[in-house]
Formats: C-alpha cells, structure tokens, sequence
C-alpha cells in the first residue's frame, strides 16, 4: 500500500513537472487582435429628447479614448513585456487595419498609444532629442474606403446582407414574434421621441441610443420610465445579435477575414516564415460577433473595446496550437472538441469550411441577383 502510495505521488510530480516543462517550451509566434471601437455618442438624436452631446453622431468619446487606451496597456503587457514584441516599434513586425470609421480609426490610434506608450519613441540621429514631443510612436494604420472593405464591415454589400436576414432569419417564429412586437411600438416611439421610426432596424438605433444614455448616465426621455427603456434595450440587443447565430449568415459575413487570419497564421509556420508577427484590426461589434459565430461560439452581447485574440503558439518543432479569446476569457471552439483551442491542422479545416461554405452561399446570390 505504501508502495502503491509512493508510486503514485512520483507520477503526480512526473507528470506537473512535464506539463510546466511543455508550457515553458511553448513559444508565441503569432497574434491577431479584433477589437471593437471603444465608447461612442448614439447614432440618432431624439428631437423630443435632445442632449447636448460634446462629440458628433456616432463619434469616439473620451471614455471609448480611455477604453482603448488601457486596452493597448493590456496588449503592452501581453506582447511587449513578453519580449514578444520589442520595445520600439518595427514596421516589419505589426500591421494596423481599421474600417473607415472615425470611431475605430481613433480607437487603433488609442490602442496603439497604450501598446507603445510616450517614451518609446525615437531620437534624432546623432542628438539626445526625441523625433517628436513626449517621444511619441506613430504607426501607420492603414484603411480603405467603406463601400470597399467587405473584411471588416460586415454590411458593405447591402443587398447580399439584407437577403442573408430575410432567408436565414426573418422566417424564424421566435424572430417574427419578436419582429411583431417591435414593430407594434414603433408608432407609439415615434410620437413620443420625435424621431421617425419604420422598422426594426430603426428600432436597434433606438436601443442604442438608450443604452448609451444609461451607460453614461444620463436620464432617458421623459415618457420613457426606466422599465420600458429597459424593455428597449434587452430588446435591442436580442434583435441585434440574433443574425450570428446562423452560421450560414456568419460564415458569409467573415469568410474572407477568416481567410486573411489563416493566411497569416500559414505564413507564420511556413519553412520560411515571414517576420509579421502581429497584427491589429479595428472595427465593430458586428465584426467581432460575425467572427465569434462562425468560429461556432455566438456571444450574447460585443461590449464597447471588446477584444477577440488568436493567438498562434509553437508546442515544439512539429506541432502548433491556435488559441482563442474574448476579452481574456477562452472562447470555446466546437470543432475543436469545444476546447479553447485547436491544432493547426482543426484550425485549417475549419478555416477551409467556413471560406467554401460563405463562398459558396454568397456566390449563389450573384447568381440569382
């Protein structure tokens, strides 16, 4: 019995010294971040119910800057601190793209100076003097135009993306209930908020609006009591986030930033691989949430600055590991055995799914258009 005892404690310690040796081998060698932009204004204004907003419609506010900003401090510590990146900037290294919105580009901006703070900049040659103030880093983020970029903007093709919803979604008993409900207050809201309301995709700039009034906590409109903005806002968010729970309509949505992620990540582990090794995108909730359920694993809500990270780790000379995250919680991947990662192979063939099979579907609305 001691014996059997003894043995056992010997391949406890066997084995949790084999597993921190694994974890000590592995290495990071690739990252991709989508974030969302940080804290905005309401896209709408209610002429009923007007606030003085200190920024522009759907512009970046001070508090998405913040947000943004710590965001960057904890990519500082995840990258830089590692040694993962270096302590100054190397354009050979990252690759900033953010959509054509002023939000996000502000917010790659934000981010950006929290991963590279003032101080990390560099000195003019030959002289003690920093190349600019604070010795700031610029980096380059790098666009294109709104009605172009089909990567990060889920909805620049607006046709393709309106018959998505109308065969994969608006034919559900549980969307039309909730359709039918909606659409019964939209007279009602349009008297009381002086903003004309037609459908229910007005309706989603409405509980967008109230939902940023309460988050910065200023009062709703008068004839709107806090248990029916509330209603608003849950239904808001139900409405908004149920076309990522088709991955037919997800697949579509993501395929071809799917297909830049894998391409990287192929690069990365490439007898000559290349020397990027990370690379930030700055979008939306929508480009976060279309990502999350194609990969199998739908979120319930994309909060202002939220952070989707792949993470591309060498277990030793044959094998690699991608990992996944949402907002440093790990995103569980069904096809991975519902393991918050996969191998490179499982990442390969489900990456190859999700291309052939949006494709594939947005191919046969070009037939038929």
């Amino acid at each position: 019995m001691l014996i059997r005892h003894i043995f056992l404690l010997f391949l406890v310690i066997f084995v949790g010294s084999f597993c921190k040796s694994a974890m000590a081998n592995e290495k990071l060698i690739f990252a991709i971040d989508v974030i969302r932009h940080g804290d905005r204004t309401p896209i709408i204004n209610l002429p009923r119910s007007p606030y003085n907003w200190k920024q522009d419609k759907g512009e970046l506010s001070p508090l998405g800057m913040q947000q943004e900003f710590q965001l960057g401090r904890q990519f500082n510590k995840r990258y830089i601190q590692t040694h993962f990146l270096p302590l100054h900037y190397n354009s050979q290294l990252m690759y900033v793209r953010s959509s054509d919105f002023n939000r996000t580009l502000m917010s790659a901006e934000s981010v950006l100076l929290g991963l590279y703070p003032l101080g990390s900049g560099l000195k003019l040659p030959h002289s003690n003097r920093f190349a600019l103030p604070g010795a700031y880093q610029p980096i380059p983020i790098h666009t294109l135009p709104m009605n172009e970029d089909d990567v990060l903007i889920t909805d620049s093709n607006k046709p393709l993306y309106y018959s998505l919803l109308h065969d994969y979604l608006t034919q559900q008993p549980t969307w039309q209930a909730l359709n039918q409900n909606i659409e019964f207050q939209l007279p009602h809201l349009t008297q009381i908020t002086g903003y004309p309301f037609k459908d229910t995709q007005d309706f989603l700039l409405l509980s967008d609006h109230l939902l940023i009034r309460q988050l910065h906590h200023i009062p709703f409109p008068s004839e709107i009591n806090n248990k029916e903005a509330n209603k608003i806002i849950s239904e808001g968010k139900q409405l908004w986030i149920s076309p990522f729970y088709s991955s037919s309509i997800t697949h579509v949505l993501s395929y071809k930033l799917i297909k830049q992620i894998q391409d990287y990540i192929d690069q990365s582990t490439s007898p000559s691989p290349s020397l990027l090794k990370y690379v930030l995108y700055s979008a939306h909730d929508s480009t976060v949430a279309s990502l999350a359920g194609a990969l199998g694993h739908p979120v319930p809500w994309v909060p202002f600055s939220s952070d989707l990270a792949i993470l591309l780790y060498q277990l030793d000379n044959k094998h690699y590991q991608v990992r996944f995250y949402l907002n440093d919680q790990p995103l569980t991947i069904p096809a991975c055995e519902n393991k918050p990662f996969c191998s490179l192979e499982e990442f390969n063939q489900l990456a190859h799914l999700i291309e052939s099979d949006g494709k594939a579907i947005a191919d046969s609305y070009k037939k038929t258009s």
